[in-house]
């Protein structure tokens, strides 16, 4: 009996991991404007990223699973991502000439270190490099959220591929530290061992009853990396000490994330991280618009960009606001508090 040839299918589990592989970048890269969509769409740019942005991410998600870490170990896995990077693979942390520096080639620059831009792509890197594609994988398959996406023996490709990109960049690019790397690697070894101390449980949401709106969190996400975009970019505008502006930099993240953690009810936080993400995505969003109209030959298909990026996370949410439960629905689905006496 003739059998109808099978058509070729790609199981979910593939599909996620996929689909990280290459949103990892797209948001880290060409959303941001970091590279317009002519180079990110160059075969071997767009390998280059898939090797460096998306295993990395693929590793680090594993790793949260595999350790059964939370939110605290996959922030500070994201943050040695970027020094990885920024620090070893690119090497922008001590190259006063870094084509994207500017005047923080210098303003910050101490021992062969450019610190304020080190700090500011390290938070970069771990919340719209990592968090926040690895979080839409989970929005993006609900059924798969709390699964990993690889065995360990397809976990060697990843590795592969990210060691093996890390190496050929820390070669090629065209600057090299002295002991001043050491900085770098004692930073990223330090931030993978505490990932791997943190408690699961550590910083998880503590709100009493849940929010009743998510636009807050949108705006607090919009401002927040607003924020910080000024704060570390324009710090020597401002007259402030580098070592002042990173201060700064760093308490307004640490209470943002306690913002979070203190509004954030337990069990219903996926809408409302959603919409504070989608916030910190709306500034690259509207530089995306910006950028192809002031600087449009540098610049080409930036706009479409950016609006292929605010169309996808609108449809998200369309396509995901009927599982996320209203507050009324939430409160009669928490778990009662015990009376104490």
């Amino acid at each position: 009996m003739y059998a109808a040839p099978r058509r070729f299918a790609v199981d979910r589990t593939r599909q996620a991991a996929l689909a990280l592989l290459f949103l990892s970048p797209a948001a880290g890269e060409l959303v941001s404007g970091s590279s317009p969509p002519l180079e990110f769409f160059n075969p071997l740019s767009t390998t280059l990223f898939a090797a460096l942005y998306g295993c990395g991410t693929l590793l680090i998600r594993e790793a949260v699973l595999r350790w059964q870490k939370g939110v605290v170990s996959l922030m500070l896995l994201g943050a040695a991502y970027g020094v990885y990077e920024e620090g070893l693979t690119v090497k922008s942390w001590f190259n006063p000439g870094w084509m994207d520096l500017g005047t923080l080639g210098h303003y910050g620059r101490y021992g062969g270190v450019n610190w304020v831009w080190a700090v500011w792509l390290t938070i970069y890197h771990a919340t719209i490099s990592i968090a926040l594609p690895i979080f839409l994988i989970d929005v993006l398959f609900p059924d798969l959220k709390g699964k990993r996406l690889l065995s360990d023996k397809e976990l060697r490709w990843p590795i592969f591929a990210f060691a093996t990109v890390g190496a050929v960049g820390f070669l090629l690019f065209p600057y090299y530290p002295g002991a001043e790397v050491l900085w770098a690697v004692v930073i990223g070894v330090a931030l993978v061992g505490l990932a791997m101390a943190a408690p699961k449980n550590l910083f998880a949401p503590v709100a009493a009853s849940p929010a009743r709106s998510a636009w807050p969190f949108a705006v607090l996400g919009a401002a927040w990396m607003t924020s910080a975009f000024v704060i570390f970019g324009a710090g020597e505008s401002f007259g402030l000490d580098p070592a002042v502006d990173i201060m700064i930099g760093l308490c307004l993240t640490a209470a943002v994330a306690l913002l979070l953690h203190f509004k954030l009810f337990p069990g219903q936080e996926e809408r409302f991280l959603f919409a504070f993400l989608s916030g910190c995505m709306g500034l690259f969003i509207a530089f995306g618009f910006i950028l192809g109209f002031v600087n449009p030959w540098a610049f080409l298909g930036q706009p479409i960009a950016a609006a292929v990026a605010a169309g996808f996370l609108v449809r998200v949410h369309h396509e995901n606001k009927s599982r996320w439960p209203s507050p009324a629905e939430a409160t009669l689905s928490a778990p009662a508090t015990p009376a104490t006496a």
